[in-house]
């Protein structure tokens, strides 16, 4: 290949070179999100300019050494290989030097061809991008649209089919995510676990749930990521080959309605992915543990999973009443929504004041093209709050009745699931309220939603 112009680049005391028609950009060191079980030389993903690259390290790639990500020096090239592009971390970038052929010694080896280039008093090595990421297993994107599964009534919006909701949590400074719809509910982690012998070392224990043993697996140790034991440690129920497990993570944080067209999906051929998607969203970019990976999850434990007891007919119309609610505060008392109508939840921004509105209507927010009504609900059930000095507000992203609301609370709680031994019927003939939720150590009041209606009239 003719080469009319490098890029000279340095990691520690070397030079090398890197031909310039392949370099599409130089940026700044961009923030990078980890991704499990990927060659070491693959730092992360990383979005630019709109789209999702792999990040490598140029360091790990010459001499197996990590290069410094705060180096001050430090940057990204963008670079273009075939039809799509990767994003390089190098150490530092030196200079761009036009090539004089007669400066280029050309090393015949056994398995490759070497090139070296004169500069100054500096003997260069010219990197062949090819060369450079033979032996790298690449991860891959490719986008799936749903048009072509569109129902035959027209009737159905396009928009709900190509979004769902999401909860997202916390491992070890990395996000996550799984579809709320395999979600049966959220506990807190117990004082201790019915040990497993010879198990292996992703697998907690066994706890009892209602009279139901589950298997708890840290789902931290199985990404290969640290696993602390903290008081904020949650444990998802969901179900993996119709039968119920644990999976233990750091922090539950919210739920988020992502699109389709958030969605990247990472190609493999072995199908050995840990991580078959990601979701591109403004908090950064998130893992997707779909149904595919709960299922790879049976499979790896299916000889622990224990298949779930008979239950009773009392129990069982206890399994049919529950449903998941989110719990939030309001000057420092509890309150919850059912979820099933939760779309997301938003960070408080700023708003837009329309007049001759009711008063517990603060203003109006523009989300993803659709203008809705941001709600006070401390003044909208008589509450007095100052908004103005309560930090990290956050928006409840409601559906009534096909009308998008958002309710400002001061702080979220968590989601959890909700069974007949911890409801009251509330006697009470305030129309703002109905249930009574008995929790640990506090009680909750559930907000009466059928009287949203008051709201969109």
């Amino acid at each position: 290949m003719k080469i009319e112009e490098a890029l000279i680049i340095r990691l520690d005391k070397n030079l090398y070179a890197i031909n310039a028609e392949n370099i599409i950009s130089i940026l700044r060191v961009l923030p990078i999100t980890k991704v499990p079980f990927v060659d070491n030389a693959i730092l992360g993903l990383s979005v630019v300019k709109g789209n999702i690259n792999t990040v490598y390290d140029f360091g790990i790639l010459i001499n197996n050494k990590k290069i410094n990500q705060s180096d001050n020096k430090a940057r990204i090239l963008v670079l273009n290989i075939g039809e799509s592009s990767i994003s390089l971390l190098i150490q530092e970038v030196v200079n761009s030097v036009l090539i004089d052929e007669s400066n280029l010694d050309i090393i015949n080896n056994k398995d490759s061809i070497d090139v070296f280039y004169k500069y100054k008093k500096n003997i260069i090595q010219i990197v062949f991008l090819e060369k450079l990421f033979l032996n790298i297993k690449h991860i891959s994107f490719e986008k799936k649209f749903i048009q072509e599964k569109l129902p035959k009534d027209r009737n159905t919006t396009i928009q709900n089919l190509e979004s769902e909701r999401y909860l997202k949590f916390d491992m070890f400074k990395e996000q996550f995510a799984i579809i709320l719809d395999n979600i049966q509910e959220i506990i807190d982690i117990p004082k201790s676990f019915t040990s497993i012998a010879e198990a292996p070392k992703e697998v907690c224990g066994v706890m009892s749930l209602r009279d139901e043993l589950i298997l708890v697996i840290d789902l931290r140790i199985f990404y290969g990521l640290n696993a602390n034991k903290e008081k904020d440690n949650q444990i998802i129920i969901t179900e993996c080959k119709e039968k119920k497990i644990g999976l233990l993570v750091d922090k539950i944080d919210n739920i988020l309605n992502i699109s389709s067209n958030q969605i990247s999906y990472l190609s493999s051929g072995d199908g050995k992915n840990k991580i078959n998607s990601i979701a591109r969203t403004k908090e950064g970019i998130i893992s997707i543990i779909d149904r595919s990976i709960l299922e790879k999850l049976g499979d790896i434990f299916s000889n622990l999973i224990i298949s779930p007891n008979k239950i009773d007919t009392q129990d069982d119309i206890k399994v049919k009443n529950m449903y998941e609610a989110i719990f939030f505060k309001l000057n420092n008392e509890l309150f919850g929504f059912n979820v099933d109508k939760v779309l997301e939840i938003l960070d408080m921004r700023e708003l837009t004041t329309i007049t001759q509105m009711p008063s517990f209507v603060i203003g109006i927010m523009n989300i993803r093209g659709d203008v809705v009504p941001i709600i006070s609900t401390s003044s909208y059930i008589g509450i007095e709050n100052n908004y103005a000095q309560i930090k990290d507000q956050k928006i409840i992203l409601y559906d009534y009745m096909g009308v998008k609301l958002g309710f400002c609370v001061d702080e979220i709680i968590e989601v959890m699931a909700i069974d007949n031994t911890m409801i009251e019927k509330s006697q009470n003939t305030n129309i703002f309220f109905g249930d009574i939720i008995n929790l640990k150590n506090s009680i909750a009041l559930m907000f009466n939603t059928e009287n949203f209606s008051y709201l969109v009239d």
